[in-house]
């Protein structure tokens, strides 16, 4: 399977397809869009996400289009924030569930020390102040989500126009 890796071969449709739906099938030399039954595993998509990354950097890059670029950080961003939230309340759950202290662990492991786990402590206590940390991340996830779309979507305001004043002059 051979695949478009820079901006000098992804024609612009497939480079569009590919922001607009997510799509990452369109960085596939020959795909075919009517062909919706084939299907990418997790690990493939994964690839082409990167790829298409670096195509999307090379892009922003050539066009000077920075707002593009801080588009593309805060999509980043958020996807961390959600990856930090997610890892931490499954190993909250998964402590719970069977009481082993591992899962725990495996929160200390983020480079985030703000979400660090004293396990000298009450793991009650600890846990507690986590689950408000979440709730907060989550929040303001949410927050982050709801500025993108809105920066995103946001249409330029026209300049009035008087035609009364301009048939005058």
């Amino acid at each position: 399977m051979k695949i478009y890796k820079s901006c000098n071969t992804l024609s612009i449709h497939n480079f569009f397809q590919v922001f607009k739906d997510n799509d990452y099938r369109y960085l596939i030399i020959g795909f075919d869009d009517e062909n919706d039954e084939f299907k990418l595993s997790n690990k493939r998509e994964e690839e082409l996400k990167e790829i298409f990354k670096d195509i999307y950097y090379k892009y922003a890059e050539l066009t000077e289009n920075h707002k593009l670029l801080a588009i593309f950080k805060k999509q980043f961003l958020i996807e961390q924030w959600e990856f930090i939230y997610k890892m931490i309340v499954n190993s909250i759950y998964f402590y719970v569930k069977s009481g082993d202290v591992g899962f725990l662990k495996s929160i200390n492991r983020l480079e985030e020390n703000k979400y660090k786990i004293n396990l000298d402590e009450s793991l009650d206590t600890e846990i507690e102040v986590l689950v408000r940390k979440m709730k907060g991340l989550k929040t303001k996830i949410n927050i982050f989500k709801i500025k993108l779309n809105k920066s995103m979507t946001a249409k330029k305001k026209q300049p009035e126009v008087d035609l009364e004043k301009t048939a005058i002059f």
